[in-house]
């Protein structure tokens, strides 16, 4: 049986996002809104068993007055996702009940990951208010990127990327075992930069202004080319010393 949630949010995008998470992890979402005001009222309604809640909303109560308002008639967990992260904000989410905190920005990925440890929560009657870190979650992608496909996000881990190239302002991403690249929505050196924030940043080297490889992947050199999966793949006169330095210390 699906668990009721409300998400309370001042984005749509970010609210209907926050949603379709919840909804691949088995939640049933039953409303969507952005004041405080309608949420205690869609809650006494629909009763829900979590609620996802942004702090600075629209109306007059922010979502830590409107979560304890709805506790008075209402049990529930609530998820508090916000940038405010100050210590007055955590004093005051520690007379919320069964209360999480998520600093923002939360991905979808970030959120699957968390809102199974809400169903346990649901499930132990003296489960005290918790701060989850700012790094919750990330240990499950501490070797991978984040990125958007078809609309949603997709995690990669970086040991099956072979290389990516820029395509416009987005770029194709090549897998190994995959026929096809994945087409991403974001321009190559915004997918460079949040690889080099990993450990294994230094398998990954530019290769041209539209290429970054994985020397991992790199079987051979061919004149001024370096040959991943078959594909020959043109180093320019910028990055030569660099490469072909880096790729003699990796074999």
């Amino acid at each position: 049986m699906s668990l009721n949630l409300l998400v309370v949010e001042d984005d749509f995008i970010v609210a209907k996002a926050m949603a379709d998470a919840a909804e691949e992890v088995g939640f049933k979402v039953v409303a969507l809104t952005k004041k405080g005001e309608e949420a205690i009222d869609i809650a006494l309604a629909q009763k829900p068993a979590a609620i996802l809640m942004d702090i600075d909303l629209v109306g007059q109560l922010d979502g830590i007055d409107t979560a304890i308002e709805i506790q008075k008639q209402h049990a529930c967990v609530v998820i508090f996702l916000s940038q405010l992260q100050d210590e007055r904000i955590k004093t005051r989410i520690g007379f919320v009940q069964k209360a999480f905190f998520m600093p923002k920005p939360v991905t979808q990925y970030q959120l699957k990951t968390i809102l199974p440890q809400v169903i346990s929560a649901l499930n132990h009657a003296n489960t005290e208010s918790a701060i989850v870190p700012q790094q919750a979650g990330n240990e499950a992608f501490k070797d991978s990127i984040i990125v958007k496909h078809d609309y949603k996000d997709r995690v990669l881990k970086l040991k099956t990327i072979l290389f990516i190239e820029a395509w416009g302002n987005n770029c194709k991403i090549y897998i190994e075992g995959k026929a096809k690249p994945l087409i991403i929505g974001t321009p190559m050196g915004k997918v460079f930069k949040q690889i080099q924030s990993k450990k294994q940043a230094d398998n990954f080297v530019q290769i041209h202004k539209s290429t970054v490889i994985n020397l991992d992947f790199v079987k051979e050199k061919n004149g001024n080319c370096l040959v991943i999966n078959g594909k020959l793949l043109d180093v320019s006169r910028t990055y030569r010393s660099k490469v072909f330095k880096a790729f003699a210390s990796a074999v």
